[in-house]
């Protein structure tokens, strides 16, 4: 029996394929697959062809094509179908991949933060919340991209005397190439400005910053923790759950900023909600399509395909990132 699931996302496509038993068959990664379709073509030509070396057209059991972004859902089937013969195909969110692979398929609640951020929570009875997620332009507060803009924010502010100094300033001026901020300013607004990836990347320079004792930089993750945990306190309320134990998983690249952004997270989560659990998340997204594919043949991972899942994961390190 052969299991598939799929992660598409805006900066890499991956797809896992396992057997009932929860040992890897094959796996694949392709490029991004968020927004065009010749990208998702592209990206499912790769990771199938990957996936399945010695087959031309390869009939599978379920697959679960978890996806960003804003392709509909028939042009997303169509050109699945292309490459591989599922007898059940489930094509759905990836903050639903993302949840499953973080909970084990089990209720809780999911509080993304990468270059964008998304919160997302399912109950016990199925019911499902969502809190932001809008996208950069109206509300990605928390998210990598807002904490890069914060910081070059705070390095202009500095500039003017209207900020604390901040070793940003430098950092940002080395990242970028630039030996002043007039030049930066050139770069920022240029015809076709910073690509949205550049800004959030600078998170990673917040992060750095911090833990040299920036307190400019310290403040920034503080807010994108206070921030995240508000999303979560909010879907606590929508789910009925506010007052209840009831699990919360964040994940992302920010949350790699470690207490920085943990401390005020956790602060501020257990001052609304002082019963929520929070947890790591078990497995990465991919592996979260694994068990919705599963789902859709009435079937749950078991002790023996956990672990055999785990140990065979640990030697394909891409599916973790």
């Amino acid at each position: 029996m052969r299991i598939v699931g799929v992660d598409a996302g805006a900066s890499s496509t991956r797809c896992l394929v396992v057997n009932e038993n929860g040992h890897i068959l094959g796996y694949g990664v392709g490029g991004p697959s968020n927004h065009k379709i010749i990208q998702l073509q592209n990206a499912c030509e790769k990771i199938f062809r990957s996936a399945f070396p010695d087959v031309t057209y390869p009939s599978v059991e379920s697959l679960c094509f978890g996806k960003a972004g804003i392709l509909r859902e028939q042009i997303v089937e169509t050109i699945v179908k292309k490459y591989v013969n599922p007898k059940h195909l489930y094509i759905c969110d990836d903050m639903k991949i993302a949840l499953a692979g973080a909970s084990l398929g089990q209720p809780g609640i999911l509080v993304y933060a990468g270059t964008g951020a998304n919160t997302y929570g399912i109950d016990e009875a199925g019911n499902e919340v969502r809190v932001g997620g809008w996208g950069y332009i109206i509300d990605d507060e928390g998210a990598g991209y807002s904490i890069g803009r914060q910081a070059l924010k705070q390095v202009f502010r500095a500039e003017d005397g209207r900020g604390m100094p901040t070793i940003l300033r430098e950092k940002v001026l080395l990242y970028f190439g630039c030996a002043t901020l007039h030049e930066l300013l050139e770069k920022i607004y240029q015809d076709d400005g910073l690509p949205r990836a550049e800004i959030a990347a600078l998170s990673k320079l917040v992060a750095e910053a911090a833990e040299e004792g920036d307190k400019v930089a310290q403040e920034i993750l503080a807010w994108a923790g206070r921030t995240l945990a508000e999303t979560a306190i909010v879907a606590l309320q929508k789910l009925g759950k506010i007052d209840q134990t009831f699990t919360i998983y964040p994940a992302g690249g920010v949350f790699r900023a470690g207490h920085w952004i943990l401390e005020p997270f956790t602060e501020t989560l257990y001052k609304g909600a002082p019963l929520a659990k929070i947890k790591s998340p078990c497995f990465p997204p991919v592996v979260g399509a694994i068990f919705l594919a599963l789902k859709m043949l009435n079937l749950r991972p078991n002790d023996e395909f956990l672990n055999n899942l785990k140990n065979e994961l640990e030697k394909i390190k891409w599916l973790n990132n």
